[in-house]
């Protein structure tokens, strides 16, 4: 989150060279409080609180995977060599798990999408000096999970 504000603020940065007084009843101006709107959104809003809390919880649990002796079966490796694998793919999850968390992270998932359409819609905004942070794991319960 704190990238996200990082980029909400280039964006108002590139709006000062941008954008001028007059401008406030132009498209691209408007198009620039959209994506304003939507970082408060995203940000401010209240479900932000919810979605990372059941997120830390989760990674939270997730570390005790690593005391069991059996911590493989929790996973996706990648690798021919089972427990000699490369690298952790994924993390598997329960069904009423991923229900769960979506549950609490739809109301931020939606805020984040909404301001991925903004920011793509507004000129100024992708015309700030840093990129956004990308938001698509929230983009529905399939990628969260």
């Amino acid at each position: 989150l704190l990238r996200s504000d990082a980029h909400r603020q280039a964006v108002e940065a590139a709006a000062s060279s941008m954008l001028s007084v007059s401008d406030h009843r132009s498209v691209a101006y408007q198009q620039y409080q959209a994506v304003l709107d939507r970082y408060h959104d995203v940000l401010q809003g209240p479900g932000r609180t919810q979605c990372f809390s059941m997120l830390l919880t989760y990674v939270a649990g997730m570390l005790c995977f690593s005391c069991k002796p059996e911590w493989f079966h929790y996973t996706v490796l990648e690798g021919d060599d089972g427990l000699l694998a490369d690298q952790v793919i994924r993390v598997r999850m329960a069904t009423s798990v991923c229900l769960d968390l979506w549950a609490q992270c739809q109301q931020f998932g939606d805020a984040a999408m909404a301001l991925d359409s903004a920011i793509r819609d507004s000129a100024v905004a992708r015309n700030a000096a840093l990129a956004t942070e990308d938001m698509a794991p929230f983009r529905n319960q399939q990628t969260l999970c």
